[in-house]
């Protein structure tokens, strides 16, 4: 059984997968980011939640504070399902943006 947010996350590898470069995801404490493009001096990280509502203190998007923290990066992008918005958070510019706008 597939859910809508695991079809959503596949269709977002896909369409990185296509886009080419280098494209990975980040791990460590149990915590996890879906998806890390870019360079390791500037990492691009990628959130697949695809639900509305959420804050960047929202505890499902732990993974991407910890990938913020330990690569200092500038930007991380979080697929969601209607949410569109664009945070500060120090450096890192965190833009939630509804999948099928990413998508196009």
């Amino acid at each position: 059984r597939e859910s809508l947010g695991g079809r959503t996350e596949n269709a977002v590898f896909l369409k990185l997968y296509a886009a080419g470069g280098p494209l990975g995801y980040f791990a460590e404490s149990e915590k996890e980011l879906d998806f890390v493009r870019g360079s390791y001096a500037r990492p691009l990280g990628l959130e697949v939640k695809y639900d509305s509502g959420l804050t960047w203190e929202d505890k499902r998007l732990a993974g991407a504070r910890l990938f913020k923290k330990r690569h200092q990066a500038t930007a991380i992008t979080v697929v969601t399902s209607s949410q569109e918005q664009t945070l500060k958070e120090g450096i890192t510019a965190i833009d939630f943006i509804p999948a099928w706008i990413f998508l196009k």
